[in-house]
């Protein structure tokens, strides 16, 4: 059985959902999808450089004390 406060939340949760989906007209939803999705590509994006930064200093040896992350191009993000 559930806790008491794990209910509520749901509850709470789905309360939300049912007013933004009857009083944010569909279009509106439809930019704030787009922009979550980009926010959540751009977060994507930092977390690949940061990645790639990790394993560049690992690859020589650095400990990250202070030097810059090693250069990298741009490359494409496949978006479905």
């Amino acid at each position: 059985m559930e806790k008491p406060l794990v209910v509520l939340a749901r509850l709470v949760t789905e309360v939300s959902e049912v007013i933004a989906r009857e009083t944010i007209p569909e279009e509106a939803r439809g930019h704030f999808r787009a922009a979550a999705r980009e926010a959540l590509l751009g977060g994507r994006a930092m977390l690949g450089s940061l990645i790639d930064s990790l394993e560049a200093d690992s690859g020589t040896g650095n400990t990250g004390s202070g030097s810059k992350p090693a250069a990298r191009s741009a490359r494409p993000i496949a978006i479905e």
